[in-house]
């Protein structure tokens, strides 16, 4: 019971209920028909029939009778995302001229992010379900991963371009020497407010990007370090937005990821190595409980069942 109540634990998709059940038969069959162990095999074939059965006809009424489909959900929260982290980049990029009050502007700017991030905590509700929703085509866990990285990548360059277009703002003359780099990074972004993403311009964008890195990476003024910080993050930026719209299209439609995207995608697996402990630790007043408890049925009602 406590080997699968710990597996149970760790395992964090609908597949755990397997150890589940594992655990109820347990207790409910080998504790109950201790004193009965030739009807044990009995009641445990018994009991795995009546759950496969349960099983299926659950499977059934949802994938057939009555379908709730999470991949359309997914997929319409994820373009709001980026129509609001569009809507963000277009507007600090278009502002690196302007020079509003600072205080006032640093607090709207953290209070849209703070609302960006909580992409990451839908992501992590749904990413354990998609794999499995009733869909002709349940998107690939890997590819899941995939997308909540882009967007955990994405989050930091937006706070970095924040960060860097500050200085462009405190530095005289840097913000209008790289305004078109931005209005063209913008252009790309919004693509006529478009939800698709042109990834072969995307790519044009990036050489465009390094070409101006390479021309300013022998300055050593402050403007010329700044514009140089701004230029790169904006690379990263437009590479992480393309690279999220492959991982979007990967769990929409399970299009083929490039092979360089797949091999980020095996290793996106969100890190769970404490999970073991941490389920050790929950299942310990159980097992502290069961050994209680069966000290005192030895010694009190082993023999006369009472």
């Amino acid at each position: 019971i406590v080997i699968s109540a710990w597996a149970r634990g760790i395992d964090r998709t609908p597949t755990n209920y397997i150890w589940f059940s594992t655990g109820l038969t347990a207790g409910f069959i080998g504790l109950v028909d201790l004193q009965t162990p030739e009807k044990m095999f009995t009641y445990s074939t018994a009991r795995i029939a009546e759950i496969s059965v349960g099983i299926l006809v659950m499977a059934a009424v949802d994938s057939v009778i009555w379908p709730r489909h999470m991949k359309p959900g997914f997929l319409s929260d994820m373009r709001d995302w980026r129509k609001d982290a569009r809507e963000w980049m277009v507007e600090t990029l278009g502002n690196v001229e302007c020079r509003p009050p600072e205080p006032k502007r640093r607090k709207q700017v953290r209070d849209r992010l703070r609302k960006l991030t909580g992409a990451i905590a839908n992501l992590d509700a749904k990413a354990i379900q998609l794999p499995y929703d009733s869909v002709d085509a349940p998107p690939r866990r890997r590819d899941v991963h995939l997308g909540r990285l882009m967007v955990m990548r994405l989050i930091a360059d937006l706070a970095s371009i924040e960060e860097w277009a500050r200085a462009l703002r405190r530095t005289e003359g840097a913000g209008d020497r790289i305004k078109p780099l931005l209005d063209k990074v913008c252009s790309w972004v919004s693509n006529g407010d478009a939800p698709e993403v042109d990834r072969e311009a995307g790519d044009a964008l990036r050489e465009h990007l390094r070409d101006a890195e390479t021309a300013i990476a022998g300055r050593t003024d402050i403007a010329g370090l700044i514009e140089h910080g701004m230029i790169r993050r904006l690379d990263h930026l437009v590479g992480d937005w393309r690279d999220l719209d492959y991982a979007i299209g990967a769990i929409g439609t399970r299009e083929k990821l490039p092979d360089r995207l797949r091999a980020i995608a095996k290793d996106a697996r969100p890190t769970r190595s404490v999970d073991y402990l941490a389920s050790a630790r929950d299942v310990l007043p159980m097992l502290v409980a069961l050994i209680i408890s069966s000290t005192i049925y030895y010694l009190t009602a082993w023999s006369s069942g009472s």
